[in-house]
């Protein structure tokens, strides 16, 4: 909906958003599954750590070096998660746009 210098968005609920609110609110939604994924592979990684430890301990080395591998996979997954979040930037209609860059 385009109100004069304002334009709105409606979802089909009827809530209504300005371009600042909804680019904020997807912006955070975002972000905070990034959070959830990295903290679930973090989880991940702890109890693989911990069954490579007990089969380790209890001689079956082969089984835990599976087990090892697969933390650190998952371990490398949760870096990048981690890095994507610190990479993310909350969006706003309010940042300023930008000139394009001219080629000299």
């Amino acid at each position: 909906m385009i109100e004069g210098n304002l334009i709105r968005y409606r979802c089909h609920t009827g809530h209504a958003y300005t371009i600042s609110a909804l680019l904020s609110e997807l912006s955070e939604s975002v972000e905070s599954m990034l959070y959830q994924s990295m903290r679930g592979l973090e989880e991940s990684k702890m109890l693989l750590q911990h069954l490579g430890k007990y089969f380790a301990k209890n001689g079956e080395q082969p089984t835990a070096d599976t087990f090892f591998t697969q933390a650190d996979q998952v371990g490398q997954q949760a870096r990048l998660i981690k890095s994507s979040i610190f990479k993310h930037e909350i969006l706003s209609a309010d940042i300023p746009a930008r000139a394009p860059e001219q080629n000299t």
